[in-house]
């Protein structure tokens, strides 16, 4: 078991200290349900979250969205064992498509990301700047 520290001030609880103390609570609570979220993501099939993904209007925001997906729950599979259903867009993508973050942001909760996680994921808006005379794709 954990030890609190606490700071008594005329024999009472500090107010920060207990402010802190609600604080790492509610931060544990939070880390908590996003490990449940995260267990049911990766339990959702390929086939359903390119329906959610078909779901997003915006084509670039889609693209976008589709290659987060990707990268988050198809990207570490085995060539062997490959999840093409979102390839068509992954390969859409483009070095210089720029789509709104917001959107973006909007577009991942749509698909059943968590309102946090989608803030994360979906700032697209600080994206490492490619140099013109490199490699096409190629960060500097």
């Amino acid at each position: 078991m954990k030890k609190t520290t606490e700071a008594r001030v005329s024999g009472t609880l500090d107010p920060l200290v207990r402010a802190r103390i609600e604080a790492d609570k509610a931060w544990n609570a939070v880390k908590t349900a996003e490990k449940a979220w995260s267990a049911a993501a990766k339990k959702r099939t390929p086939e359903e979250w390119r329906k959610a993904i078909d779901g997003i209007a915006d084509k670039l925001v889609r693209i976008q969205a589709a290659c987060i997906v990707w990268w988050d729950y198809f990207g570490s599979r085995p060539a062997s064992d490959p999840w093409p259903h979102l390839d068509d867009l992954r390969w859409a993508w483009k070095a210089d498509h720029n789509a709104d973050g917001k959107k973006v942001r909007k577009a991942l909760m749509q698909v059943g990301y968590p309102e946090r996680i989608a803030d994360r994921r979906g700032n697209v808006d600080k994206q490492p700047e490619i140099e013109s005379n490199t490699k096409k794709g190629e960060r500097k």
